[in-house]
């Protein structure tokens, strides 16, 4: 049977579906494109009401095109009965169950634990745990995907091997709470990152996610040392005003997250960092909505993900009075989407002029594009150039849009089989 995987939401998402990918595979299933596949498997996501909306909506597509469609992932966990209910012709099954049994040959028992490529994309990215227990007020991750649970070291470190065997030359750490790694079995993610760098070189190796409170002096000078760490940090803001994180239940303050800032580019001149802000929440008056503002443009971030708050049955905030009206939320998230492109543009700029490594994702137009260890979004003129490798450049100007333009200088390029089988020309690939 052809099979085809659709994904919505998070890294660690993308991670599962891949699971599920060559599980489906060694089954004896065919992978295909989704336009040629009978089956369609699709990995949910309900962290805002919008993701849901776009899998109802995609769902409804497919079905009226006669499809075969199964679901799993978040939005299961979350509305098993409800989906049951509204797609009555559509199977339901837990992510695991998927891994461990095939629904359509019941005897057929076999687990995957590892994968060994990364469909569709240049970087590969390792879950090292799963779950979350921070429960933040509006968040519905702890409901759905559980308590913190982190993969043996012993896993992680074979699946790594793998991935670098076949060439990949970048891998990125993920989890729903990657700091909170070995809470649930006496380690911690420090010890788990000295492994990893141990059996790593040659590679580069990137952070995902990471909670403020995970952010330390010991952390920061272990991955100084590190030659081969991409020096980009992602740490949710969510708000820049101390009353609305309280509510949040954010657990730090604004002067707290601008103070691990100033320390974290202290210990790396060349570092960029990007966020999570999310606008709208329970409360927020427009002296709150000013000082998150405020407080992107004095951080400088390269990236924000802005996030209308979404109201998610089972959480805290749902009961919350002065729930902000739907359309003061939208206004909000415009000004501060242009603000924040605004505050990247200013940030970018600072590297002009610089050398830096460029991992090539994509070729388009004639362009190759892809993203410095640090982070820029960068391209240059690259017909003869093909996803998968390294390219020395020096950054030479900033366009309109955000990305860096650049020349080249020297480059190293690798490719695995799986990269040249998967990727094309145009390929978009994150």
């Amino acid at each position: 049977m052809k099979v085809s995987f659709v994904t919505f939401g998070c890294k660690v998402n993308q991670y599962d579906t891949q699971l599920l990918r060559e599980s489906f595979a060694r089954r004896g299933y065919t992978l295909a494109e989704k336009e040629e596949a009978e089956l369609i498997l699709i990995n949910t996501c309900c962290v805002t009401e919008k993701a849901e909306k776009d899998c109802f909506r995609l769902i409804r597509k497919l079905l009226l095109k006669k499809r075969q469609v199964w679901l799993t992932g978040c939005l299961v966990r979350k509305d098993r009965e409800f989906l049951r209910v509204l797609f009555p012709e559509v199977l339901i099954f837990d992510r695991d169950f998927l891994l461990k049994f095939d629904p359509a040959r019941p005897a057929f028992c076999s687990e995957l634990k590892t994968i060994s490529y990364f469909s569709g994309h240049v970087r590969a990215f390792v879950k090292v745990q799963e779950g979350c227990e921070n429960n933040c007020s509006y968040c519905i991750v702890p409901l759905v995907r559980g308590r913190c649970r982190s993969r043996p070291v012993s896993e992680i470190l074979q699946e790594i091997e793998t991935l670098k065997d076949n060439n990949y030359q970048e891998i990125v750490l993920t989890g729903i709470d990657l700091g909170s790694y070995g809470k649930d079995n006496g380690t911690n993610f420090t010890s788990l990152l000295k492994a990893v760098f141990s059996k790593s070189s040659g590679i580069r190796i990137r952070l995902s996610s990471l909670e403020l409170k995970y952010v330390d002096d010991g952390l920061l000078r272990f991955l100084r040392e590190k030659e081969n760490f991409c020096p980009h940090f992602h740490i949710p803001l969510q708000s820049g005003s101390d009353r609305i994180l309280q509510l949040m239940r954010r657990g730090y303050t604004a002067s707290q997250y601008l103070k691990t800032v100033e320390k974290i580019r202290e210990f790396f001149p060349g570092v960029t960092l990007s966020t999570d802000c999310l606008v709208g929440f329970p409360g927020e008056n427009r002296e709150d909505f000013q000082k998150s503002c405020n407080l992107i443009e004095k951080t400088g971030f390269i990236k924000v993900h802005v996030f209308p708050y979404s109201r998610r049955p089972g959480t805290l905030a749902v009961s919350f009075a002065h729930q902000v009206k739907p359309r003061e939320i939208k206004e909000r998230r415009d000004i501060l989407t242009r603000l924040a492109f605004q505050v990247s543009q200013e940030e970018k700029k600072k590297f002009v002029g610089t050398s830096q490594e460029l991992l090539v994702e994509k070729i388009k137009d004639g362009f190759a594009c892809g993203h410095t260890a640090n982070y820029l979004p960068v391209s240059l003129p690259g017909k003869r150039t093909r996803p998968g490798g390294f390219l020395r450049v020096r950054l030479s100007s900033l366009d309109r849009k955000g990305w860096l333009k650049a020349i080249p200088e020297l480059s190293r390029l690798f490719f695995s089989q799986h990269q040249l089988q998967s990727l094309s020309p145009g390929s978009d690939i994150s």
